[in-house]
This record gives structure tokens, sequence and C-alpha cells, in this order.
């Protein structure tokens, strides 16, 4: 009996054929084909599975399975579930499906002890392998299934002892984005932040004092940004929440649990944030080896890990929200005349080298957030539901010229047929430093644009886009 399935190469998965056949012998399952030690395990919880739920497992035979090809070494949280059915139909105890049925037929799911069907962790990877194909998988709660997933129909089991309807339609889900409060205002000047990052999927910094609300902007970020659409990048969903991934690791995070590594080379909180938003909350408090280790997924959107004989590519596209404070007492702010530190200049100064110069320039925004009273008690009549409405809006313009990428992403070359470089040469400064910097002022810029419902960049786009990409960075550079 042959059966498909999947198994898992740097969160890839990769069509797998489960190869199955009895021979005389002790009852027992021998797996072939190079199968990691979770696979193996699986055979108990299978052996207890069938007998759960009323089949016969065989007394003087064992069961062999065949993990193809046999070149790769497998790595597989919903085999069990294949090899469970193939070893059924095999012995003749459920209906076998027609060969052009079974050539279409993926089967992935977790089993329990008592025989009960569950889906995967990493359900949400999988994808449409052909346009007539069909996916078996465990029950599904409503917020669990992934929308994304492109199969032509999906069987949900709730047990192995159920009857397979393989020709299901399909059950489409919307995405879910999650619970917040529509009614909470926001200023003039909080509002325009929060469309720019969440419109364009900037990298950026809040900093400011202690209690202000950096961190419940940086979070409200993560729900208003635009819902994903179809054409776009169906990877960045996550299954269990029908949303953008979200990974908010403690500042005590090591370097190998931030970018991944160990013996079995293991994924990080970069790759778990990969499509979505990796949050660092108390940014300077964070190690510096792993904070600097960030460079390089910011720029490729991957992270290639070494270690020894292994090596491993995993993706890593992320946007990056940090917030921290710039002071040892947490009061410290560029622009606040009077902000009672009670820390030397000198002690303020040690406290900010915690972060190095071309880390700080991977931020494409430095927002400053100041506290009600140092604000002049800003008019808040922005409601939360407003302002995704304006994010939303501004999404389908930039969709509608034809742009699939955030602004953050856009390359040189890219920015060049909406912007014009007459003004880039006269309104840009000089002094912007590294053209990463000036990169980044362009696609703040275009974000600028489409918040505008314009086609090119104009200057006072330009202008507005300065004050978060180059003024900002100034004052913090000067420490005065």
């Amino acid at each position: 009996m042959l059966v498909h399935s999947f198994a898992f190469e740097n969160r890839r998965p990769i069509p797998v054929e489960v190869e199955l056949t009895l021979w005389p012998g002790l009852p027992s399952i021998q797996f072939v084909g190079l199968p990691d030690q979770q696979i193996k395990e699986s055979a108990w919880r299978i052996k207890s599975a069938i007998k759960s739920q009323g089949f016969d497992f065989p007394k003087a035979q064992q069961i062999l399975v065949n993990l193809r090809p046999n070149s790769l070494k497998k790595s597989s949280q919903g085999i069990e579930l294949a090899v469970a059915m193939a070893f059924l139909m095999e012995s003749e105890q459920i209906p076998v499906p027609s060969s052009e049925l079974l050539k279409d037929l993926f089967i992935y799911g977790s089993l329990t002890l008592a025989g009960e069907v569950n889906s995967t962790q990493d359900l949400n990877l999988l994808k449409r392998i052909s346009a007539h194909s069909q996916l078996v998988t465990g029950s599904l709660p409503e917020l669990q299934q992934n929308p994304r997933m492109k199969f032509a129909s999906i069987s949900n089991l709730q047990a192995l002892k159920e009857i397979l309807i393989f020709n299901d339609p399909r059950k489409e889900l919307s995405v879910t984005r999650p619970e917040f409060d529509e009614f909470l205002c926001w200023s003039e000047r909080e509002v325009e932040f929060l469309q720019i990052a969440a419109t364009g999927g900037h990298h950026a910094l809040l900093a400011g004092p202690s209690g202000c609300g950096k961190t419940t902007m940086a979070k409200l970020i993560h729900k208003i940004l635009p819902e994903p659409k179809e054409e776009e990048d169906t990877d960045c969903l996550q299954a269990r929440s029908g949303w953008l991934a979200l990974a908010q690791p403690h500042h005590s995070v090591t370097l190998r649990g931030l970018i991944g590594g160990g013996a079995d080379v293991n994924e990080g909180e970069v790759t778990r944030a990969h499509g979505g938003v990796l949050l660092l909350d108390e940014f300077l408090e964070f190690r510096a080896e792993a904070i600097e280790a960030l460079r390089e997924p910011l720029e490729e959107g991957v992270v290639h890990l070494a270690r020894g004989s292994k090596s491993l590519t995993l993706p890593a596209k992320f946007q990056l929200l940090a917030t921290t404070n710039l002071c040892p007492c947490g009061r410290w702010t560029p622009g606040i005349k009077k902000s009672y530190c009670r820390f030397t200049l000198k002690k303020c100064k040690s406290y900010g080298e915690r972060m190095s110069g071309p880390l700080l320039d991977r931020f494409q925004i430095l927002h400053f957030v100041f506290n009600q009273w140092e604000s002049k008690r800003e008019i808040r009549s922005t409601t939360t539901k407003t302002l995704i409405e304006k994010i939303e809006k501004a999404t389908d313009f930039r969709r509608s010229r034809g742009q699939k990428k955030k602004n953050a992403e856009l390359t040189l070359e890219e920015l060049q047929s909406t912007d014009s470089s007459i003004i880039r040469a006269n309104l840009l400064p000089e002094t912007l430093g590294s053209e990463r910097r000036r990169l980044a002022t362009l696609r703040v810029a275009r974000t600028f644009a489409d918040l505008s419902g314009e086609i090119r960049i104009r200057p006072e786009d330009l202008q507005k886009a300065l004050r978060y990409t180059y003024i900002n960075f100034q004052s913090i550079s000067r420490w005065d």
C-alpha cells in the first residue's frame, strides 16, 4: 500500500511516499528511510490508536514502513496518521480509494493513544501540491484552520474509526484579526506613526520615558497590520491564530534562542516571527551578541546557521518593533528640556552605547513617545477602528498600483519609478549618512504618498519622512 504524506526540511514541506507492507514476524512497526526519533516513537501511538478504535492489529505479522525519498533524513509531526491509514487499507479494514484518488491524496495528522486524530503545529506550512490534491488531517477548530492552505478539499477526522468522505467541500475561513479596543482614541501624532509603521511594514524603534505607552503602541501595530491577500505571501498566517505571526521573547533570551542553533540546529524567534512581527521590549536590556546578530536577517530575510557538519537556511522575514528607555532612570528623552534625569550625561551615554551604530541604522523609523503631560495633553480623536480603515485604504491603493511588496522591502530601483530624481537631489540632506538611511527615507516617503493616495512621491512626503528617518536619529546621536 502506498499513500502520500509530508516531511519537513528547513521548515519546507516535502511530499513523502509512505510505502507499507506486512511481513511474517512479531507484531511491531519498523521504519526505514532515515526517520528521526520522533517518527520512530510514533510506532507505539499508531499501535495503541489502532487497537483502541476497535481495529485488528496483526498477531503474527510485522508492519514495515518505507519512507521515500530514502536519501532524505525525515522529521514529521503528522506522518503517523498516514501510516495508520495505510495499514488499515492494506489489511482491508477500511475502504481503499481508487488509484486516481490516491495519487492526489495527502494524509497528515497526529494520533493519541485512544485513536483521536489531531492537527499539528506545522500544518500552516502545507501548500497545494496540485490543482486536484486533497488533504486528510485531524480536527481543526474554527480558529485553528489555516485559510491559506490550498487544497481541492480537506477531510477533517475526529478519530480513526470515522468513515472518510474524501470529496468534502473545503470550508473557507476568513482571516481573523486579533481583538482590539476599537473605541480607544489616539492623538494626531500617534496616528501618523501607527499609520506609517503598519502600512509600510517599516522596522521601528520606539523610545521614551517609562510608562508612556511604547509597548502598547508596538503591540497595537501587530493587530492593525493590513490584512493579507490570497495572491500575496501565504506563509505569513499562523494556523493557530489565523493572523500574522508575533514573537515577543523576553530580554534574557540567548543568541541561540533568538537566532537559532544548537546541536540539532533548531529555529529561533526570528524564524517564528517570519511573515509577521518580532517585538523586542526593553531593547537595550537584551544581550549585545543577540541583538547584533539581527543585522543579517533584517537585510536578507533569512538566517544562515552552521553547526559542525550541519548547515541550515531558515526564513526570517519579519517587521522588527523595539521599545526602549534611553536612560537608566527611564526619563530622559531628546526634545524635553526638563526630563529630571538623576543620572549624569556620561551614564546616559554609556547606557545608549549598548546599541551599535550599524544596528541602529537598520531601523527605518525612530519615534519618540512622550508622557501625556509632556505632550501638552494632545487631543485624542481618532479611534482604532478608524485607524485600521485608513491603513486598509492605503494598502488597497498600493495594491492598485500593482505593488505586492511592502514599502519597507522596496529596492532603490523599484522606488525610482515612483519618485523624482530632481526631488531627491534637492530635498534629501547630504548629511543623511549611509545609503541605507537614504533608502529608508524614500521607503517611508512612499508610505506617506500611499496614505495620501498619490502615485508619485511628493516633496511634502519626503519632508514628513525625514522627521522619522533622519531628524530623530540626529537628536539621539547628540545626547544633549
